[in-house]
């Protein structure tokens, strides 16, 4: 039997197929998706390597996408049927070796945190950089309810974009994904099949400016916070209690039973407010770092 041989891309766009059938058999065997919301949206933006076996079938699949001017981002999976063969420590060190060549820092994600994942990343000397969790939590009308008094919440119109996205990218300012969204980004999202504006939730200052929103994302497999934003300049005055419990409400309103978000780790505020509210850890997602040698 031939060796699997690796072969490099300059964008995943044309793999487009095999990268989506490869990250669904990864969250049924793992629960946790190989590749997230935003590498699937930017395929044509990766590039990588992919291994193959001896019939051309796909056995593990490195995305890289750059990131700023001093690093290189990885995603990984190897194929469910494929592993314990060693080819995700064979994708994880031409990747490395890529990334030292071209003296930058290389990072890699581990969606999920399973510990085959976790044993690569501390077997290649890499250091845990970024904790990205996952939180869940049973709707209960007595726990999320609408609160009384808090400024006023009513869904999101047109005409208001442009403060949303300025709101946006004040609270996420030092946020390496979420502060970056624009016009086209925001446009783009409104394409999906689960948009819909009853469910982004705008708050207001009392001379009407949006000080925050709260993004819901439905979808059939979940119910999600996609995105809870609050304008640094009005912090501490309960508007990001105010919006959870809008959002949740809508939620219960729409007959769902439970809920999920995103938070990063060290972000304190806001998982003391998640946990407050009965958020729960459903998962961790971890980014590992190797700076490179020549930086």
């Amino acid at each position: 039997m031939s060796d699997p041989e690796l072969s490099t891309f300059a964008s995943a766009e044309a793999l487009a197929g095999e990268v989506t059938a490869l990250n669904a058999a990864c969250r049924l065997a793992d629960g946790a998706e190989a590749f997230n919301e935003a590498t699937m949206r930017s395929l044509a933006e990766r590039s990588g390597v992919a291994l193959r076996g001896p019939e051309g079938e796909l056995l593990g699949l490195a995305l890289v996408r750059q990131d700023g001017d001093v690093a290189h981002e990885l995603e990984l999976a190897v194929s469910p049927g494929a592993r314990g063969r060693g080819h995700g420590r064979q994708l994880a060190e031409t990747f490395l070796k890529d990334a030292e060549e071209a003296g930058r820092t290389a990072r890699a994600w581990a969606h999920g945190d399973g510990s085959p994942a976790r044993g690569l990343a501390e077997a290649l000397g890499m250091r845990e950089e970024r904790l990205l969790l996952k939180l869940a939590a049973t709707l209960d009308p007595s726990i999320h309810g609408l609160p009384q008094g808090g400024p006023r919440i009513v869904a999101f119109t047109m005409d208001r974009l442009d403060e949303v996205l300025e709101v946006n990218r004040r609270a996420f300012a030092h946020h390496p994904e979420q502060g970056s969204l624009d016009r086209d980004g925001f446009l783009a999202r409104t394409r999906e099949a689960w948009w819909s504006p009853e469910r982004l939730l705008l708050a207001f200052s009392e001379d009407d400016r949006v000080i925050g929103f709260h993004w819901l994302k439905v979808t059939e497999e979940e119910a999600e916070v996609y995105v809870l934003a609050v304008d640094p300049a009005t912090a501490g005055r309960g508007i990001g209690r105010a919006l959870m419990h809008a959002g949740l409400a809508h939620l219960i309103e729409e007959a769902h039973e439970r809920v999920v978000l995103y938070v990063e780790g060290d972000n304190t505020p806001a998982v003391k407010l998640y946990r407050s509210l009965g958020f729960e850890d459903a998962h961790r997602d971890v980014r590992w770092e190797y700076p490179a040698r020549h930086s």
